[in-house]
């Protein structure tokens, strides 16, 4: 698909929540509410180990997001894609830079010890932006 718009990249770097859509074992939907991050045309989605995110697109990659910019709701974009992985690697890192964009805090306030990060990596198959500005 190439790399996104630059409305799309503004979405994705600014201060915005998205909607992150997973599938339940049963097709059922399950939304939660993420921060959001892309590296070039991947979009990163950081979480703790063993949270229900990352059992769902274990065991389906297929997800869905919508993000709503803050100032102006009717600049949106909503996402379908697959998860093409899932690591560790500078997953700890990239939280605290999510941190710094969201909280305007160095390091991530509610990091437990026993806390694994990962990064769920998300290629955009369908992006549908729109822009009322």
């Amino acid at each position: 698909m190439g790399q996104f718009e630059p409305g799309v990249v503004k979405l994705l770097e600014g201060k915005n929540f998205a909607a992150f859509v997973t599938l339940l074992g049963n097709g059922s939907p399950h939304v939660a509410p993420i921060w959001i991050d892309h590296d070039e045309d991947t979009i990163l989605v950081n979480t703790a180990m063993g949270r229900l995110k990352e059992k769902n697109v274990r065991k389906d990659p297929r997800v869905a997001l919508s993000i709503y910019d803050n100032e102006n709701p009717y600049h949106m974009v909503a996402i379908r894609g697959k998860v093409t992985e899932i690591t560790t690697n500078d997953a700890e890192e990239h939280v605290d830079k999510l941190a710094k964009r969201y909280l305007g805090m160095d390091k991530y306030p509610r990091r437990s010890p026993d806390e694994k990060r990962i990064l769920i990596k998300i290629h955009a198959e369908k992006i549908h932006h729109q822009d009322y500005s």
